[in-house]
């Protein structure tokens, strides 16, 4: 998907789902009072802007105390498996990913509650004034963002702890993403082990990067492409040639590697 045809996609989905969320979750009867909204926005504004503003800025932090956890999380839970030559897991941008969505779930309540705390009084007076400003029920939708957000987190997070590539004693031992099972394959079932200086992308595009293509006597094959893992070339290089060792293999050269393939 190109530039231009992303932006046109996400300028027409971006107002399809708040008139969603709008007709799912409408504005609840306004308190009894006789502000108007122009009213409010001038006395609230600043309290919004305010309250946006600390939200964003403790996110950051959060999500970096989140991610050292998430990563000593995944530390602990490899140091539970067999021992291996070489073991590769979750990477740190992986675990970012992860950590970012968490913090976003956190500061949805402590918003909330901040401001709860802060206006006292006024709060509801402020909740009615952001609910006639967007024509939305403000709470239900915090609340449906947070459950979303807090599922596909833990999702994500669980895929992440599992998710494993493993040179054991006796082979190679590969855990997918979006797979509950773990691939166990002896050194004897590798068939062929291929390898090129360059790959076709999904797009139909050369890129000009060494990858390696595993094919076992099962059928299956894996590759070190997209990957959760963040090895370098060398690594990669590296667990080819125990492979290679182990399996009596040699690596053929390929003109490219194609899409399919990998």
């Amino acid at each position: 998907m190109s530039f231009d045809t992303g932006a046109v996609a996400v300028a027409v989905a971006v107002p399809l789902g708040m008139a969603a969320l709008a007709r799912i979750f409408p504005a609840r009867p306004a308190p009894d009072f006789t502000s108007t909204l122009d009213e409010l926005r001038t006395r609230y504004r600043r309290w919004e802007l305010g309250l946006d503003f600390a939200t964003i800025a403790l996110c950051v932090p959060t999500g970096f105390g989140l991610w050292f956890a998430l990563r000593g999380i995944a530390a602990a839970h490899v140091a539970l498996a067999p021992p291996a030559e070489i073991a590769w897991v979750a990477g740190r941008y992986y675990w970012a990913v992860a950590a970012m969505m968490l913090a976003i779930t956190l500061m949805i309540p402590v918003s909330d509650w901040a401001a709860r705390h802060l206006l006292r009084e006024r709060y509801a007076e402020y909740l009615a004034y952001l609910e006639l400003k967007t024509k939305m029920d403000i709470s239900g939708i915090a609340r449906l963002v947070g459950s979303v957000i807090g599922a596909v987190s833990a999702v994500f997070i669980f895929l992440g702890l599992v998710w494993s590539v493993r040179v054991e004693a006796d082979g190679l031992v590969v855990h997918r993403y979006f797979s509950l099972t773990t691939e166990r394959h002896p050194f004897p079932e590798i068939r062929a082990i291929r390898t090129g200086p360059g790959l076709i992308a999904p797009n139909g595009n050369l890129v000009l990067r060494r990858e390696y293509v595993v094919e076992f006597t099962t059928g299956r094959s894996w590759s070190t492409n997209n990957l959760l893992a963040e090895p370098s070339p060398a690594e990669k290089q590296r667990l080819i040639e125990l492979l290679c060792a182990r399996s009596g293999v040699s690596v053929q050269e390929a003109e490219v590697l194609r899409n399919e393939e990998l």
